[in-house]
């Protein structure tokens, strides 16, 4: 076993880190690239490039290699709920993985619940205002009608009911006028 010949390369990965510098998920969510080793190759803290940190647990990312995108729901070393994508370059056995705490990719859900939660309540508090006035017009005349009859039952025939509408109420009125 003779060595014929050495080869040596470099690969530049000045490109992907920029590539994951620049793209944003919201105020928490992030890319990273990791290899079929499990290493980190290109995060947006390189820090966690250099000490080779472990930025998701690896038994989450196993068997990828039979899916293209795989989504899951996992906790990341600090101990926040992130919601992740995963996604296989075949040719470089690399995964990409874009996460986004949950908290805030669920925020805007939280926000429009609280919405509705309010414009149902003023729906209903409209609808109870609404259905009040409603009754006091109705029954007020049908009270003041009422009312006369009574003092007609009673005797005082010089009574005459008032009339400003001009609905059945009214024309009952005149007739009893």
């Amino acid at each position: 076993d003779q060595i014929i010949g050495v080869l040596a390369g470099r690969i530049n990965l000045m490109s992907i880190w920029e590539l994951v510098d620049e793209i944003r998920i919201g105020a928490t969510g992030n890319v990273f690239v990791i290899g079929n080793k499990g290493q980190l190759i290109a995060h947006r803290d390189k820090k966690k490039v250099l000490d080779r940190s472990e930025v998701i647990d690896l038994s989450l990312i196993k068997n990828i290699e039979n899916q293209i995108q795989k989504s899951i729901v996992f906790y990341n070393p600090e101990g926040e709920k992130m919601l992740g994508t995963i996604t296989l370059l075949r040719d470089f056995n690399w995964l990409i993985i874009i996460q986004q705490s949950e908290e805030e990719a669920f925020e805007l859900v939280t926000v429009m619940r609280y919405q509705v939660f309010a414009f149902v309540g003023l729906v209903i508090i409209l609808a109870i205002v609404l259905s009040y006035l409603l009754e006091k017009r109705i029954s007020s005349p049908i009270n003041s009608l009422v009312a006369g009859v009574k003092r007609y039952a009673d005797g005082d025939l010089d009574f005459r009911l008032s009339s400003e509408r001009f609905d059945e109420i009214s024309v009952l009125a005149s007739e009893f006028n």
